[in-house]
C-alpha cells in the first residue's frame, strides 16, 4: 500500500522536491492554480523537475469554491466546465494521471440537492471527450451532506448515464464519516474507486483531520478495501498532527490502515485512540511490532 499527500508549492520546484524527498514522499496530489495560471513550457519544465527526483505528480484537484459543475446558471456552469476542460489538457502535459473533481457545492435547500446532480452528469459528460483525448482520468468524488454526490445513488447515476473508461471515483473517508455510509458506499462503488483521499472528523463537519484523530471507523474502513481488493495509492489530504512531519504522518496513518487488518497490532476497540502519549500527545501506534508516537517518549 502506498500512500501519497496533498502539497502544493510546484512555483518553486526544487524546494519542494527537497522537503518532499526529506520525508519520504514521492507521491502527491496537488491544487489547479499552478496548471491553470502557467503556461506549458512552465509546466513541462517543473513537471521534469519533479520527474528527475523521482515524484510523482499523481493527482490534481479541479477548482470548486465558484467553479460548480452544477449550477443552476448556464452561463457560470459553462465557465466552470471551460475551466475543468482547460486543466485537463494542461495537466497531460505533466502526465498527470487524473483530476479529482466535485459534482457540485452546497445547497441551501434540500430539494435542489438530485436536480443538481442531474446537471452535474451533464457537465462531467461535456468533459469526457478531453478525458478520453489525453487520457487524464476523471475521478468525482463522494461530496458531505449538502451537495449533489452526497448519496451513493448520486455517484452511482454519475457513473451510469456518463459511463466512460475515464471516469472513477475518488473515495472520500471524511465526506463519508459525516454522511455515516463508509463500509455501503465502498462496497457499491468499489469497482470504480480509482483514488482515495483519507482524512479524518468529528462527524459534524468537513474538518480534515490527520487520521486517527476524529472518530473514523478505520477498522471499517480498511475492512471494506480489503473486500473489494483496492491495492492502489491512497492519498492522505490534511495536514500533520500538531505541526509533525509529512514522514511521521505518513507513519502513523500507515500504522492506523494497515495495522487496522492485523488484530494484534490495533490499539482500538473501534475507531477512538486508545493510547496517546502524554508528551507530544500523538497516538501511540504500533507497526511492525514496534511501538511508536511522534516524541517516543516512554513507548
Amino acid at each position: 500500500m502506498e500512500f501519497a499527500i496533498v502539497y502544493g508549492g510546484l512555483d518553486n520546484p526544487q524546494a519542494t522536491t527537497n522537503t518532499l524527498l526529506e520525508n519520504g514522499i514521492f507521491i502527491i496530489e496537488t491544487g489547479a492554480d499552478f496548471f491553470l495560471n502557467s503556461d506549458e513550457e512552465k509546466i513541462k519544465r517543473t513537471a521534469q523537475a519533479f520527474v528527475a527526483k523521482g515524484i510523482r505528480i499523481r493527482s490534481v484537484h479541479a477548482p470548486f469554491e465558484g467553479v460548480n459543475l452544477s449550477d443552476f446558471d448556464d452561463e457560470k456552469r459553462e465557465k466552470a466546465i471551460q475551466i475543468h476542460e482547460d486543466l485537463i489538457y494542461k495537466t497531460a502535459i505533466a502526465d498527470v494521471e487524473m483530476i479529482i473533481i466535485h459534482p457540485g457545492e452546497n445547497t441551501k435547500s434540500k430539494e435542489n440537492i438530485e436536480p443538481m446532480n442531474k446537471i452535474a452528469c451533464d457537465s462531467i459528460s461535456q468533459l469526457i471527450g478531453a478525458s478520453e483525448e489525453t487520457g487524464v482520468k476523471l475521478a468525482v468524488e463522494n461530496m458531505p451532506p449538502g451537495c449533489p454526490g452526497c448519496e451513493i445513488d448520486h455517484i452511482v447515476e454519475i457513473l451510469e448515464k456518463v459511463d466512460s473508461l475515464t471516469l472513477g471515483v475518488c473515495f472520500d473517508t471524511g465526506h463519508a464519516n459525516m454522511m455515516k455510509n463508509m463500509g455501503e458506499f465502498i462496497q457499491t462503488i468499489g469497482n470504480s474507486i480509482i483514488n482515495i483521499h483519507v482524512h479524518d472528523n468529528d462527524g459534524t463537519y468537513d474538518m480534515h483531520l490527520q487520521p486517527p484523530y476524529g472518530i473514523t471507523d478505520w477498522l471499517l474502513f480498511a475492512e471494506s478495501l480489503r473486500d473489494i481488493g483496492f491495492d492502489d495509492v491512497i492519498t492522505i489530504e490534511a495536514a500533520p498532527w500538531t505541526g509533525a512531519s509529512f514522514k511521521q504522518m505518513v507513519r502513523e496513518v500507515t500504522a492506523v490502515i494497515e495495522g487496522a487488518l492485523e488484530p494484534d497490532e490495533w490499539q482500538s476497540s473501534n475507531a477512538n485512540i486508545a493510547l496517546r502519549c502524554l508528551k507530544c500527545g500523538h497516538a501511540i501506534l504500533r507497526n511492525k511490532g514496534q511501538w511508536f508516537c511522534n516524541c517516543n517518549y516512554g513507548v
